[in-house]
């Protein structure tokens, strides 16, 4: 849609669509072999926040702002299943792409859930008493959660372990991003700074200055 704004991007894993999802309620899909064409998969009713494959390509999540998390398979015209939660933050499936994991906000803070989406079964796997949290974000594969506190304060923690790195930032982080391969992480802040980290040492690599709006 011409005057939608655009939450997430996504390439299959082997390249051959790319997903957008945006502000007019659409899971917009293009057949990277004929950019000429897309298609529009429907089924949310709010702005679509978030998009994800499974590593094999044969699932894909989407996610928007009521919470709302449709799995989808990957025909043409896919079947979906949806599944609803309460102030979804983010969402990504494991790399069997058999369980949802998903990540939200209560009055305590973060909590993560895990669907089995064979049985149907799920679980709260953990929770993060942040309530001073700014931003979240998880690793591709599902191995770190990167939190963000408004303090400055930045924190890897394994999903596996619980083990965890902090550092300190000069300002607060509105949001996370991921290198593909999990291995890194940027980060931008109020301070108008993008800044790559190694994961899970959380190492400085390098700064960018962000100009500010106008």
């Amino acid at each position: 849609s011409p005057r939608s704004f655009v939450f997430g991007v996504r390439f299959a894993p082997d390249d051959s669509r790319l997903v957008a999802v945006n502000s007019a309620q659409e899971v917009r899909v293009w057949e990277t072999t004929d950019w000429s064409r897309s298609f529009v998969l429907q089924g949310h009713l709010h702005e679509v926040w978030t998009v994800a494959f499974a590593p094999d390509g044969t699932r894909m999540i989407t996610g928007d702002k009521e919470g709302v998390v449709k799995v989808w398979d990957s025909k043409a015209q896919p079947h979906k299943t949806r599944y609803d939660f309460d102030k979804l933050s983010s969402v990504w499936l494991s790399p069997d792409g058999w369980h949802l994991h998903a990540v939200t906000e209560d009055q305590n803070g973060w909590v993560a859930h895990d669907r089995d989406l064979k049985t149907g079964e799920m679980v709260r796997t953990a929770e993060d008493p942040s309530a001073s949290g700014a931003a979240f974000a998880v690793s591709p594969d599902g191995s770190w959660q990167a939190t963000g506190l408004r303090d400055g304060t930045i924190r890897i923690r394994s999903v596996t372990d619980g083990t965890q790195t902090t550092s300190k930032s000069p300002g607060t982080v509105q949001f996370f991003l991921f290198q593909c391969d999990g291995k890194a992480i940027w980060t931008r802040t109020t301070d108008s700074k993008l800044t790559l980290f190694s994961v899970p040492e959380l190492k400085w690599i390098r700064s960018l200055s962000v100009p500010r709006a106008a």
